[in-house]
């Protein structure tokens, strides 16, 4: 499926909503953040993508690395990163790859793992952090784990130059858009490998959807709840039995699938 073709059908489906404050409440969303991703995917744009999250967060680098696609191997993983080449060809050259606990916890992981809660046993290790961080790598760093059909596996790594609290308030107000945009990554990486998750919109049923379009215009459950006639017990129904279906990892990520498949009109 074209990611661009998709997002400029969503800025269509956008432009002729009747709701006035729609374009301007979802360009400060999350939402908003992951359409401007989502243009931008498409054949292997991985670059142009990372610099976008760079730029809007503030990151100070990212790597996505994916060992289980065809044709790769733990020695030899599908790699895309902002990382500098003189770092990359250090790292390869004295094997970190061999002792490097971001890969481990990475691929063991089912949720986020920062780099301080690392375990940092050996003079190699505690010298790999140390060359990182002076290469410009980044001082602190947020492991998110991804898993996919056929059982993939992957990571994407976001660092950071801060510390202390200025680091600890950066994770927190950005590591939900960060899952968010590292599943849009996976899937497009996925799919350049000719491996993706195949969804029945016929599935998908009339309040369902109902219910998701009201999500997209920024309803909260109470509101959907009165304009759809129903309780609220009786939304959230509908909207997790839709995120289910479309694959979705939250109601952000299900409405931005919605907009993708062209439920959203």
């Amino acid at each position: 499926m074209g990611f661009v073709a998709l997002a400029a059908g969503a800025r269509t489906l956008f432009a002729a909503r009747r709701y006035g404050g729609f374009m301007s409440w979802r360009k400060e969303t999350k939402i908003g953040a992951l359409l401007q991703l989502d243009e931008s995917l498409g054949g292997d744009a991985f670059p142009q993508c990372m610099k976008l999250i760079q730029d809007r967060y503030g990151a100070a680098n990212l790597i996505y690395v994916c060992a289980s696609f065809r044709g790769h191997s733990f020695s030899k993983p599908f790699v895309r990163t902002t990382y500098p080449v003189e770092w990359m060809e250090h790292y390869s050259n004295e094997r970190y790859e061999r002792i490097d606990p971001i890969v481990r916890a990475g691929a063991r992981s089912m949720v986020p793992v920062e780099w301080r809660s690392l375990p940092r046993t050996t003079k190699k290790i505690k010298r790999m952090f140390s060359e990182a961080a002076e290469a410009g790598v980044g001082k602190e760093g947020l492991i998110i784990p991804l898993r996919g059909p056929a059982n993939i596996w992957a990571f994407l790594n976001v660092t950071s130059h801060e510390t202390g609290q200025a680091w600890d308030a950066w994770r927190n107000e950005f590591m939900g858009e960060f899952m968010l945009m590292a599943s849009q990554l996976h899937e497009q990486a996925c799919a350049l490998h000719g491996i993706a998750d195949i969804i029945d919109l016929d599935a998908i049923s009339g309040r369902e959807r109902e219910a998701v379009a009201w999500v997209a215009d920024g309803k909260s459950v109470e509101e959907i709840g009165m304009l759809m006639g129903c309780s609220e017990h009786t939304v959230k129904y509908y909207l997790d039995s839709a995120r289910i279906k479309l694959g979705a990892n939250n109601r952000t990520h299900m409405v931005v699938m919605a907009i993708r498949a062209g439920l959203v009109s």
